[in-house]
């Protein structure tokens, strides 16, 4: 969390951050979530909790004549916790932010790296790979920007996103780490074992 906290000058509440807080029920959560919520309301010290209290569901901002949007889940409903799935969600997603007239909406929630764009109809792209697009200046599109922390789409290797808003390039990125200490470290920590699991199989 410490370097979180000085790698970025944006953090967005996710619903594990949440339910720490006691914002949300653990009952929204499965067992080995529920147990992971208690062990880290123990580990975390009050400064770190009230540090989390502090972070905004949502942000927007205008970048290089690009109008970004920021969420967990949903920008629409952020307190519902939706999931982005698939092009049926996504297009429900832009229709109801239309009158915000955002270019790129960046999410996570799924954990899944993707990118859905507006055209005549909404086209769904996966990112298991690390993969550069090039954005055209009237596009609309939703991009899931995977996770660094617990990837899910079946590469055990963390991603996340990079965009240059002066060259309009999106790109996936996939960076290898020692995911055995990190699957160690975790079987040994009190945390469910599935969740150390889940870093040797990427889901």
């Amino acid at each position: 969390m410490d370097e979180v906290e000085s790698l970025s000058d944006l953090k967005l509440l996710g619903n594990h951050d949440a339910a720490v807080l006691g914002k949300i029920s653990d009952e929204y959560f499965n067992p080995d979530a529920r147990k992971s919520l208690s062990w880290t309301r123990k580990v975390l010290k009050p400064e770190k909790l009230k540090t989390i209290s502090e972070w905004k569901m949502t942000e927007q901002e205008v970048i290089d004549g690009w109008h970004i949007a920021y969420s967990h889940s949903s920008y629409s409903s952020p307190e519902k916790w939706t999931y982005i799935s698939d092009s049926e969600d996504a297009s429900d997603e832009i229709k109801k932010t239309k009158e915000n007239n955002f270019d790129i909406i960046f999410i996570g929630h799924t954990h899944i790296p993707m990118v859905f764009f507006q055209n005549e109809k909404m086209r769904l792209l996966r990112m298991r790979e690390e993969t550069e697009l090039e954005l055209g200046r009237n596009c609309r599109c939703i991009v899931n920007v995977g996770s660094a922390g617990q990837p899910r789409d079946e590469n055990k290797m963390p991603g996340f996103v990079v965009f240059d808003s002066s060259s309009d390039k999106l790109t996936f990125k996939r960076f290898e780490y020692d995911y055995m200490s990190a699957f160690k470290a975790v079987s040994t920590s009190g945390l469910p074992k599935s969740l150390a699991l889940r870093l040797l199989l990427g889901k």
